[in-house]
């Protein structure tokens, strides 16, 4: 709770299998925690099939616990991710002890806004909710936001839209159409994370992303969360400058890793 949007995608999954949450699956979820004598160094969690998610750790030994323990749940980790350089350390690690190998995936980058800076230039339209008859269009940017993020899917378009309307998380930027979408997700106990943002190709620069986000930034500050956080990819520079506009300020860098098999 030190660097709560920091830590805002272990807590909102927390929260999730707290609650018993249907968009997780049935396996038994794994928490970890490392202390060196009474001092907490870092905590970490995962819901299969996701990799591992670290918080920060502050001692090498303690990932070398970590490591170790992890290995023996899981032998084949898919990956992990976290705040650098522990993201870096542990992948190292990782590597060394089980002869896998490590591929970053992607530079990522926290952001985090306390105070929304509305886009100068707002386009025509306006924020609503997703229903049922958007879903076949959803689904098909579903899609897409996978391609062009390069992220793994570990379920099926289909499913993450369906979900995201379960929850009444997912919204789109409707200009007599939809031509943008972005959700919430990871509610945390004064914040929560916006994620799944995406413009298909024929609508994209003309600011509705940035409408999109900001209306959705508003509307969750305004029903009470402190901040809005969210994750970008470090090397594109048009997303993360789009955010910056607005009030999202960066935090922290966090590095992406996939394992592969043991090496021969």
């Amino acid at each position: 709770m030190r660097a709560e949007a920091e830590k805002s995608l272990l807590l909102g999954v927390s929260a999730m299998v707290e609650r018993g949450d249907p968009a997780l699956t049935t396996e038994q979820p794994y928490f970890a925690s490392g202390y060196v004598g009474p001092l907490m160094v870092g905590c970490a969690l995962r819901t299969p099939p996701y990799g591992l998610a670290l918080s920060r750790w502050d001692n090498e030994k303690a990932i070398d616990a970590l490591v170790r323990d992890v290995a023996f749940a899981y032998p084949d980790l898919p990956g992990a991710n976290g705040p650098e350089p522990t993201a870096t350390a542990f992948a190292e690690k990782w590597t060394r002890h089980t002869g896998t190998t490590a591929t970053l995936m992607q530079n990522q980058r926290i952001f985090e806004l306390r105070s929304l800076t509305p886009p100068p230039n707002r386009p025509n339209g306006a924020l609503r909710p997703a229903v049922d008859a958007d879903v076949p269009l959803l689904v098909e940017w579903a899609v897409g936001f996978a391609r062009d993020t390069k992220l793994p899917m570990h379920r099926s378009a289909p499913e993450l839209v369906a979900d995201r309307l379960r929850q009444q998380s997912l919204y789109v930027w409707d200009n007599g159409a939809p031509v943008s979408m972005a959700a919430w997700t990871g509610k945390t106990p004064t914040g929560v994370r916006i994620n799944f943002v995406y413009t298909p190709g024929g609508h994209r620069g003309r600011g509705y992303a940035s409408a999109c986000v900001a209306a959705l930034t508003a509307q969750l500050l305004k029903e009470g969360n402190t901040f809005c956080s969210l994750y970008t990819d470090a090397s594109n520079p048009t997303s993360n400058s789009i955010y910056q506009k607005l009030g999202y300020r960066p935090i922290c860098e966090v590095g992406m890793y996939g394992f592969g098999r043991p090496r021969a």
